[in-house]
């Protein structure tokens, strides 16, 4: 089964949402960090802005779930 989520922002909410399923919120100002750790993980520049601009750390991995970057504001 293939994966796919897409994240985004709306009224300073990420919004979750994933191939077949309800779309799920959390409040931006409730991060701290956020992991990226699957190569079907679609995520909006105007998310990584507005995650930058709360102080929320971005971390991405690799396909073997290893931490490959690292965005801090």
């Amino acid at each position: 089964m293939e994966i796919r989520l897409y994240l985004s922002t709306k009224l300073e909410q990420l919004v979750c949402k994933a191939f077949r399923s309800r779309r799920k919120t959390i409040p931006i100002e409730d991060i701290g960090v956020v992991i990226l750790d699957h190569q079907q993980i679609t995520i909006s520049q105007a998310l990584i802005a507005k995650l930058l601009n709360h102080n929320v750390a971005l971390i991405t991995c690799d396909q073997t779930h290893h931490p490959s970057g690292l965005l801090l504001n």
